[in-house]
């Protein structure tokens, strides 16, 4: 049997054995039920001033009342998920396509991305894998940035929690519109 065979295979074989029973070091369900994430709708990254950080705008709620909700992350990070969507690959595997090469090779799926709460400022995620044929899901803790690349130009859901998008809420904002405001011709 050729290398990466066994290599698949061996994978596949710690997949489904990580799926009975996953460590907590690693393995992390949503902090809050499932019945309170709201469907979230990626709308791109934007630099922040000074260069150091960047922010991904993630789009929540009806279009006649949505809200953004900036998830931030680095400028690496940033710059990763910007190539996802814009289908650039560059000549070596960065951590969220190495994560989506070891799924595909062990035939797991990703089911969901969950952005679940904010804690000393910090965004925290979790990724929901389909593995085999495990009868049930796993839960993998993971950061927000490597989880939305994953699910960037994919068709997977991105789920916030309440405190999320609490945290997101400007107080000096004005109510959402009852229209949608008109096009600025700046993308995010």
């Amino acid at each position: 049997m050729p290398v990466l065979a066994r290599l698949a295979t061996a994978f596949a074989a710690a997949a489904v054995a990580l799926s009975a029973a996953a460590p907590a070091a690693f393995a992390r369900e949503p902090a809050v039920p499932l019945a309170q994430l709201q469907p979230a709708r990626y709308a791109g990254v934007v630099m922040l001033p000074g260069g150091d950080s960047a922010a991904v705008a993630l789009r929540v709620g009806p279009v006649d009342a949505e809200r953004v909700v900036a998830i931030f992350i680095g400028p690496v990070e940033a710059a990763a998920i910007a190539r996802v969507e814009r289908g650039i690959k560059p000549p070596r595997p960065l951590t969220h396509e190495l994560l989506g090469s070891v799924l595909a090779a062990t035939g797991a799926k990703l089911q969901r991305v969950v952005i679940d709460h904010l804690r000393d400022g910090v965004f925290l995620a979790t990724i929901e894998l389909q593995v085999g044929g495990a009868p049930s899901s796993v839960w993998v803790d993971a950061r927000p940035s490597d989880a939305l690349a994953l699910a960037v130009g994919r068709d997977v859901p991105i789920l916030l929690g309440p405190s999320v998008i609490e945290a997101a809420r400007d107080p000096n904002a004005p109510p959402p519109a009852t229209t949608p405001p008109a096009a600025t011709g700046r993308t995010i």
